[in-house]
């Protein structure tokens, strides 16, 4: 059985909603996991934006200049541009939870201002 998060992933490359970047060249040695140091490389040689949840990971890419995205903030822009339902947004939202463990207060916020925005 496959995992959810990776057909999610593989619809959105199949709908070129997303595009998966090869890295070019040695990485450089930022002391994080490999996927955070991909996502560093990859946004600074293609100057584009990131999305990241590390607080470690996030403030080194802030030091690059680099436009940090995170996901619950990417989650209702998505939301408040239609891109994503509320039945969407929710499932979403619950997996953040499940992986990226928040705090209440965090949570909370999001979920608040979700209401504002309906």
């Amino acid at each position: 059985k496959r995992k959810q998060e990776a057909i999610i992933g593989e619809n959105l490359l199949k709908e070129n909603k997303i595009k998966v970047h090869k890295i070019e060249g040695d990485l450089i040695d930022l002391k994080l996991g490999i996927g955070e140091t991909e996502v560093i490389h990859n946004s600074i040689n293609l100057k584009c934006p990131c999305m990241m949840e590390d607080k470690k990971a996030k403030r080194i890419a802030e030091n690059f200049n680099l436009d940090v995205k995170r996901i619950p903030i990417s989650l209702l822009e998505a939301y408040k541009n239609k891109i994503i339902d509320n039945f969407k947004f929710e499932d979403y939202l619950i997996k953040w939870v499940r992986y990226s463990s928040p705090s209440y207060e965090e949570v909370y916020f999001i979920k608040k201002i979700k209401e504002m925005l309906d």
